[in-house]
């Protein structure tokens, strides 16, 4: 498997949330916007960009450890009712292929 780290910019209480709770390999699902960067690389004068996401809501995943409590909480700065779960089972299996992944 590759490894693709995807930087991930948080405000206000959900900052102050993320910064009490996560730790290195905790997982989390991410819900934001994207927001690309473009800029001219001032050593060799190429085009450079990049990709990140400005959070709207982070929900922790799994129990944590002893230490990490809150696992499973959603922490967002919207009134907005929860999202539905994702189907069980591997993604491409509910969508019938890799090539039919809406994302």
């Amino acid at each position: 498997d590759d490894v693709v780290f995807v930087e991930v910019t948080v405000w206000d209480r959900i900052a102050e949330t993320c910064n009490e709770y996560l730790s290195k390999g905790r997982p989390v699902l991410v819900e934001g916007r994207l927001k690309m960067d473009q800029w001219e690389d001032k050593g060799s004068g190429k085009k450079r960009s990049k990709l990140s996401v400005v959070a709207q809501n982070v929900t922790f995943l799994g129990s944590g450890s002893e230490s990490n409590s809150g696992g499973g909480q959603s922490r967002n700065n919207r009134s907005a009712p929860a999202a539905p779960s994702a189907p069980a089972g591997n993604i491409e299996d509910s969508f019938g292929g890799a090539e039919d992944v809406p994302f």
